[in-house]
């Protein structure tokens, strides 16, 4: 069963059974068996609150029983626990599909991660072969050329 830790190390399994379904659906709108869909994924990177909300329905009778409420949950998360809770849910979706659905969709989420993996990357590497103090100049250079007035140069014009 996916499962991931927040930053106090505790553990929270995560598995869509059809009542889990079923409450996910009504308390964010969010339909587990689409969730790997291009619409979902991107209505919910366009609405941060509506990931959480998902994140946390799939959490909270684990939290209630736990004596936490969002609040004390969602503080003990950060970037890399938020991520690994992802993971877990998306893996999890995929294993509350039927079997027979479950390769196509194992693959777009293979392609999906190695795809954010490759961007991660190729940002990460240009941004470490940039030369700070000549990417300011021209940015600055940039800035000023926007700023300085400009001659009037249409047809006719004597300047």
């Amino acid at each position: 069963m996916p499962s991931f830790k927040d930053t106090e190390q505790r553990s929270w399994d995560v598995r869509f059974s059809i009542n889990q379904q079923r409450k996910t659906r009504s308390r964010c709108g969010v339909s587990v068996t689409r969730l790997l869909t291009e619409e979902t994924l991107r209505e919910l990177y366009a609405d941060e609150d509506k990931m959480l909300d998902l994140l946390w329905s799939v959490v909270e009778d684990q939290a209630t029983t736990r004596n936490l409420d969002a609040d004390a949950f969602f503080s003990a998360m950060d970037a890399d626990t938020l991520e690994a809770a992802f993971d877990a849910i998306f893996d999890a979706a995929i294993e509350s599909l039927p079997q027979k659905k479950r390769p196509a969709a194992e693959k777009v989420l293979r392609i999906l991660r190695r795809t954010g993996s490759n961007a991660i990357d190729q940002a990460t590497t240009k941004i470490q072969d940039l030369d700070e103090e000549t990417t300011v100049r021209e940015i600055s250079d940039q800035i000023a050329a926007l700023l300085s007035p400009t001659k009037n140069t249409t047809p006719g014009s004597s300047n």
